[in-house]
């Protein structure tokens, strides 16, 4: 295990790797599983330790970069909840329940969910549904398939068919963070990212849920970031010991005390530091979101494909 110096701690089915033998990753995961898809693809989780990331049986300073990230979950206005007499989402809810929701939540000016067209924003649509952008093994697009098809029409008639999430010229130039701070927005799909923001600015009772069952289930993208040091470094040693100061327990609960990030440690993500009486108080949930979440998809060429992207899509969201 000496070699391998990146520990991929929810490993899925590879999709975030060019590489999926990479001989640097150990790669984890608490499932162990070959079965197919609802749409006909096959999944397969092949990890090389079968275990769960908030119970790691490494010890400390095994890896130098830990491949983790928090998955997008709907945040909601509980005011706005409240103020309309209709019950909080809560974690096991399904798309339709989900859209129900968000007809009952638009009204005088205010919308029921966010709407982006940026291929982060529905992605756990296509997900959910069966479909995606690229074939497990990155080799073809599959936005086309059946699944992506439902998938990207459901999500477009949110805006288009049902009115429940605000049109281009409804927006104009204000994004959705800023519409949910303006509590013109009943729900937002976000990350872990907005939280610090949240926290500061809205002036209103908040939570986060999870992103709805599908056909397929909840699935939402799972990325990471970490630190590593470059074999062509000049100063190993103190880059080690810049890394081994970032990743160490201390470190953790510094960048975790602003809500920013959900923490690879699991002595911080079970901590007050993260489950904490700050809002989310729902926090748990970007951990139990990670159970059921895919790597995001990104190949060598993926700025072509977020080109063809743009054109297959323009005719679905305007």
């Amino acid at each position: 295990m000496a070699e391998k110096h990146i520990l991929d701690a929810c490993c899925g089915a590879r999709m975030f790797y060019f590489d999926k033998h990479d001989e640097r990753v150990l790669f984890q995961d608490i499932r162990n599983i070959e079965t197919t898809l609802c749409d006909g693809r096959k999944f397969i989780v092949k990890p090389d330790v079968t275990a769960d990331f908030t119970e790691m049986p490494y010890p400390d300073n095994s890896f130098a970069m830990v491949v983790f990230d928090p998955p997008q979950v709907i945040f909601y206005n509980k005011d706005l909840f409240k103020k309309n007499n209709v019950p909080y989402p809560h974690d096991d809810w399904t798309m339709q329940e989900f859209l129900e929701t968000a007809k009952k939540m638009t009204n005088e000016g205010v919308f029921g969910i966010s709407f982006e067209e940026d291929s982060l924003f529905y992605l756990p649509y296509l997900m959910s549904f069966g479909g995606g952008i690229l074939s497990d093994d990155l080799s073809e697009l599959i936005i086309d398939s059946p699944n992506s098809i439902e998938a990207l029409e459901f999500y477009s008639n949110l805006r288009k068919k049902y009115h429940v999430a605000p049109l281009k010229s409804e927006s104009a130039s204000a994004t959705m963070a800023q519409m949910f701070l303006q509590q013109r927005l009943a729900m937002h799909l976000s990350g872990r990212w907005l939280v610090p923001k949240y926290r500061l600015d809205a002036n209103f009772d908040w939570d986060v849920v999870r992103f709805p069952a599908g056909a397929c289930g909840s699935i939402v993208p799972l990325d990471a970031s970490g630190w590593a040091i470059t074999k062509s470094s000049k100063n190993k040693d103190l880059a080690y010991k810049l890394v081994h100061f970032l990743s160490s327990k201390q470190s953790s609960q510094k960048f975790t005390e602003s809500g920013l990030i959900t923490p690879a440690r699991k002595d911080v993500a079970e901590s007050e530091y993260f489950i904490d009486n700050h809002k989310p108080q729902n926090a748990k949930v970007f951990i139990d979101a990670i159970a059921t979440s895919k790597s995001t998809p990104v190949s060598v060429n993926y700025n072509e494909v977020l080109d063809i992207l743009y054109l297959k899509t323009e005719k679905f969201f305007n």
